[in-house]
């Protein structure tokens, strides 16, 4: 084909990403920037790369300068700080992050950064102005081009300016942001607004001595964070300067704005004093190790406004043909996951390398739009979802003043629904989850263990286009059920906050449809004073029109009923619960079998899961040398679901 050309609206992270993708494979593009140049408004302070990092080591140009020597933050420490924030040197990389406990000022738990080659667990603090410039290396930007409309036609489209020039090519990516006017173009005002998060960030810029932040350095030196019901507290490095032997911080503070009925004016000489004087307030509780970086903040180092946090999730579809959206544009998202840049970056990255396979085919890149949108789109709606429900300022505190396992943590689901006024994920997710049955083995804290099993509809809203459960859904659940597990176990000072997951693994076998119901299993396996370890595994109740459907062949177990686990390692109760079903369901008895194909009856198939949960994963999927073979007839309730609900709940004393 005729040279295409790749005409970028927008010249942030996502549109220079692209373009650095687009220079190494030498594809023809152009970046167009409304700002009239490079410093002509802040950039932010500084942000947290983590997903993105593989791309740009791979896909970058190999004549980018070093990443980390020009845009890392931790990259200005001296020997001396060094040593602090990689632990006396343990640590690979001086880049790490804590969260601490707010009442206490306890580090709960510190995530340091993987070497480079362990990029899985690598992370940069990275300037974010520092980060721009780097990405800017030998891009040709067009500054001062505001952007006015596009039209597409057969073979390309038109990109207009507000200063009456043109740009024509085959493909406008816009990454022009949060409020991006391509955005509004192709979807109208009322579907591409934006909205304000319900949430007043109020931050300031202040410089601390080395005495004043090595206690930070110790904890986190990226950033540090503390929450309560109340309000959320982070503060966080931007730069360090060895030579004076200081730093340059900020801390934000985020209030619910549902809760707060208190405002302060948002203009006029006397907001800096009354946004100090209104977060001083509502941090009382703040132990003092973190609140003193609060106390010790002049009212001229306060942000001038609180910080508007916007967020928008695409449609399932966009009608552009050749037009695509990417980063803010696409998915405008809270800052409480760190997930806007990186996800922005990912977009750039599938961009690129979809246009590159096209560019190597011979085939007009207007064929990548539908392939990007599918895998994007669902990404965006799942990280806005995902940042929006860490926003939420539920008081995490258990009642440990309740010793019923089952009531303590009915009582702690139950308190997302008091709270009221909140529609984040958080809550959703814990309207739909119902408990079935926890049992508390031990109360001692060596030898603690808990077993719990949840209930949970597939509803619409977890669910993807697809139909199925939202893989990001299916993480989500397990993180709060685990968390949720925990619950009977806390105690005084121990876990009574819940905890932060460091490491979830899920392994997904199978989608999990809309309409099914699952049941959720969580077993503590190990319990300390900083982590603790779960077992989790998936069961499906698949419903009654199910069991007469077509499906037959699905309902090998391996395929329908035992589809998920997370923190792996673990691999049966033992024979000693299997055992027990024949002293509780009435009508059991031991039966041989050899092997089960889809001819089985529904029962057997039923029989065979347990066995499969229960005792591990056997050499054949399909074989056991030893199956019970339940013949139940409950009027009114299928023995499937019969045989489902009561197995797994009854034999929690075994």
């Amino acid at each position: 084909m005729a040279n295409q050309k790749i005409l970028i609206v927008g010249g942030g992270l996502a549109g220079l990403a692209l373009a650095q993708c687009l220079r190494k494979n030498n594809i023809d593009f152009e970046v167009f920037e409304r700002d009239a140049e490079p410093q002509a408004r802040s950039q932010g302070w500084a942000i947290l790369l983590r997903e993105c990092l593989a791309g740009m080591y791979r896909l970058f140009p190999d004549d980018m300068p070093s990443m980390e020597k020009n845009i890392s933050v931790l990259d200005e420490l001296d020997a001396e700080d060094a040593k602090v924030a990689t632990n006396n040197g343990t640590d690979p990389t001086p880049c790490n992050f804590g969260g601490c406990h707010s009442q206490t000022g306890e580090l709960l738990d510190r995530i340091a950064s993987g070497s480079k080659e362990d990029i899985s667990r690598h992370f940069i603090r990275a300037n974010r102005a520092s980060f721009r410039t780097w990405l800017s290396h030998k891009i040709n930007v067009s500054w001062n081009k505001q952007f006015d409309s596009y039209e597409e036609d057969e073979h390309g489209v038109k990109v207009n300016f507000k200063d009456g020039s043109s740009a024509y090519g085959s493909l406008l990516v816009a990454t022009d942001g949060a409020s991006s006017h391509v955005r509004l173009q192709m979807l109208g005002a009322e579907m591409c607004q934006p909205k304000a998060a319900s949430i007043d960030a109020i931050s300031a810029n202040i410089t601390l001595s080395r005495e004043e932040y090595a206690p930070l350095l110790a904890k986190g030196s990226a950033f540090v964070v503390a929450n309560t019901g109340d309000f959320h507290f982070f503060i966080g490095s931007r730069s360090y300067h060895p030579e004076n032997k200081t730093a340059d911080y900020y801390w934000s503070v985020c209030l619910d704005r549902a809760k707060d009925q208190s405002s302060i004016e948002q203009t006029g000489s006397d907001w800096k004093a009354s946004a100090l004087a209104k977060v001083l307030e509502v941090t009382k509780p703040l132990h003092p190790s973190l609140r003193r970086y609060i106390e010790n903040t002049k009212p001229s180092q306060m942000a001038s406004t609180a910080s508007q946090l916007l967020q928008w999730s695409p449609p399932s579809t966009l009608p552009a043909k050749r037009v695509i959206l990417a980063g803010d544009a696409l998915h405008a998202m809270t800052p409480f996951r760190g997930a806007g840049a990186n996800t922005a970056l990912l977009d750039a990255f599938d961009i690129a390398q979809l246009i590159n396979q096209a560019m190597k085919k011979g085939v007009d890149v207007q064929a990548i739009v539908e392939p990007y949108n599918k895998i994007a789109i669902p990404r965006g709606q799942g990280m806005v979802e995902f940042s929006r429900s860490a926003a939420g300022f539920h008081d995490t505190h258990i009642d440990i003043s309740i010793q019923n396992p089952v009531a303590r943590i009915q009582a702690y689901i139950d308190s997302y629904a008091k709270a009221g006024g909140s529609d984040t994920f958080d809550n959703l997710l814990m309207t739909q989850t119902h408990l079935l049955s926890s049992t508390l083995k031990s109360a001692s804290e060596d030898a603690m263990e808990c077993f719990t099993v949840f209930s949970i509809p597939v509803i619409p809203s977890f669910c993807s286009a697809m139909g199925t459960m939202h893989g990001g859904c299916t993480s989500t659940i397990v993180d709060n059920c685990t968390t949720l597990a925990g619950v009977p176990l806390a105690q005084k000072d121990f876990w009574d906050a819940g905890g932060v997951s460091r490491t979830l693994n899920v392994t997904y076998l199978r989608p999990i449809p809309m309409g099914s119901e699952i049941l959720v299993e969580c077993i503590v396996r190990g319990l300390g004073r900083k982590m603790w370890a779960f077992v989790v595994q998936y069961l499906q109740l698949w419903d009654d029109e199910a069991r007469h459907s077509e499906l037959k062949p699905l309902y090998k177990i391996d395929s329908t009923l035992s589809f998920g686990s997370a923190v792996m390692g673990y691999t049966g109760a033992g024979e000693n619960i299997l055992e027990s079903v024949f002293s509780i369901v009435p009508g059991t008895t031991k039966h041989e079998i050899a092997s089960v194909d889809s001819q089985g009856t529904w029962d057997d198939m039923i029989v065979l899961a347990i066995g499969r949960v229960f005792i591990g994963e056997s050499k054949d999927p399909l074989y056991f040398s030893e199956v019970f073979h339940l013949k139940t007839e409950i009027p009114g309730e299928s023995s499937s679901r019969y045989i489902l609900k009561h197995i797994i709940r009854l034999t929690m004393a075994a």
